[in-house]
């Protein structure tokens, strides 16, 4: 009988950990980011007898990772990129042989704004254009530029928004840092935990007693080591904090179409339309798991037995179905909320513009007048996005503060965003071409106690041999984040299937 891992949850954490799995020739193999393991089997003989079966509720694979094409436009679901910087990501685009498909940002996605006091205001870029940014007032700036004066007190359980403006005042808190919480996580900075949201800031305090000192250490760090590797890469680009963001020449979805084709090459058995809807412990053999097929006005079920089972769903539909099995990770998981949010694609006519579109987009603290997260300037960002003499952009609306919004009407939507973008933009045509994705769960909120919640689901979840969690739930919402937990979980499920 060979050995069986069903995988529940077809986006990208599910994805790239089924590759991982069975098509990975380096998984054990010590990388940037992951130590050599000491535990490492001999994966062809872990292979030669391995079932792995992937069930996704939905009709196609990716989750939120999905590129509409229509008229010559291009249009992503969520993610529109990935940071460079980040290892694992790149290495297996590689593995995957689609790093000829990469596509950069432009030279003007490093250019970002935020609205606020009614007008669209340059993100200043280096610390003297700061100094004569309208962005913050006067004492807001001089706020800020007493950071290095204030006491460290590191505490990875604070807020987001408190870090925040103990560190660089109140006013820079709400308009800096609640813009990128906004786009981050849409998210609510006066809930959000910095050391499992921004562990970096919450590092660069605790190792160097402030946020510009850190800064100044890291790039020092950073020009010694490019000096003696003898490269030109730059310390940070505008288009993201030290790496530049990168998708490919058709969309995120390169990146899932990649993955399906290798899995599929491989052996695995990929189902859409099929949902778990019970877990049992099955004596001898790991798991018995029931699933639901949706087909028109019909279902079946079927219940199959494994060695393993991946969870890597959303944390709510991970607590239902632990509910039995272990309450307090149910209890756990049940906790950690998602933001629901609507991504609204616009395609104009550049002559309906007030001006030429030259930037990545902007974004809106809070109180001012305008209840999108922010818009996206696509076309700007990536070449190929929209045909030739058009416009893509996309508005963000919703999140952790406005959730009712998911639930509304087309018309309501678009008649918001309209009103937006005439507030933010000077915008007062009516777009072309329009795209409505809806995002019911969102994006996992890290809200306060994040960290002891995963303590909790680490330890209720030890005496269930077999049983694994990821996904972006849990330790980085990001596609890199994603891309780099695999790994661990991966080593994971192969030493437990392997020993059996």
């Amino acid at each position: 009988m060979p050995r069986r891992i069903v995988i529940a949850g077809g986006g990208v954490s599910g994805l790239v950990t089924a590759y991982r799995l069975l098509c990975d020739p380096d998984l054990f193999a010590k990388s940037p980011t992951q130590p050599d393991d000491a535990n490492a089997i001999d994966l062809a003989t872990f292979r030669s007898d391995l079932e792995l079966v992937l069930l996704e509720p939905n009709p196609d694979l990716g989750g939120n990772i999905r590129t509409e094409e229509r008229d010559g436009f291009r249009v992503e679901w969520g993610p529109n990129g990935f940071l460079d910087n980040a290892p694992e990501t790149p290495r297996l685009v590689r593995q995957l042989g689609i790093g000829e498909r990469l596509l950069p940002a432009a030279d003007a996605a490093g250019k970002r704004f935020i609205f606020v006091r009614g007008a669209l205001r340059p993100v200043p870029l280096k610390p003297p254009a700061f100094l004569f940014s309208d962005l913050l007032s006067p004492a807001g700036r001089l706020r800020v530029l007493r950071e290095p004066f204030i006491p460290a007190r590191p505490d990875p359980k604070e807020t987001v928004f408190a870090f925040a403006a103990r560190r660089i005042g109140t006013e820079a808190a709400r308009v800096l840092v609640d813009s990128m919480v906004s786009g981050v996580y849409a998210g609510n900075s006066e809930e959000l935990e910095l050391g499992s949201c921004f562990p970096k800031l919450y590092d660069l305090e605790r190792e160097h007693g402030g946020l510009i000192r850190g800064m100044i250490a890291l790039q020092k760090a950073k020009r010694a080591a490019q000096k003696a590797e003898g490269t030109a890469r730059k310390v940070g680009s505008a288009a993201g904090p030290g790496g530049v963001l990168t998708s490919f020449d058709h969309g995120m979805q390169v990146l899932v179409a990649a993955l399906t084709e290798k899995l599929q090459a491989a052996g695995a058995r990929l189902e859409t339309g099929a949902a778990v809807t019970n877990l049992e412990q099955a004596p001898g053999r790991g798991w018995s798991i029931e699933l639901r097929r949706s087909g028109g006005a019909s279902t079946e079920t079927e219940r199959i037995t494994c060695d393993a089972v991946v969870l890597a769903t959303p944390p709510g539909v991970a607590a239902r179905l632990l509910r039995t099995h272990a309450a307090a990770a149910s209890e756990a998981l049940a906790a950690i909320p998602g933001s629901p949010m609507v991504v609204v694609g616009l395609g104009f006519d550049p002559a309906h513009l007030p001006a030429p579109l030259d930037g990545f987009g902007f974004l809106v603290p809070r109180a001012q007048g305008v209840r999108s997260l922010g818009v996206l300037w696509d076309s700007s960002i990536y070449s190929g996005r929209a045909p030739k003499g058009q416009v893509l952009l996309r508005a963000m609306i919703g999140g952790a503060r406005d959730p009712e919004v998911v639930g509304w009407s087309d018309a309501q939507l678009l008649a918001q965003i309209a009103a937006d973008l005439r507030t933010t933009m000077q915008i007062t045509a009516t777009p072309r071409q329009v795209w409505v994705f809806r995002h019911p769960q969102g994006i996992p909120q890290y809200t306060r106690g994040h960290a002891d919640r995963l303590t909790a689901i680490d330890r209720a979840t030890a005496d269930l041999p077999g049983l694994f969690l990821t996904g972006n739930g849990y330790r980085g919402v990001s596609v890199n984040h994603c891309v780099e937990q695999s790994i661990p979980v991966a080593r994971r499920i192969a030493r437990h299937v392997g020993a059996r």
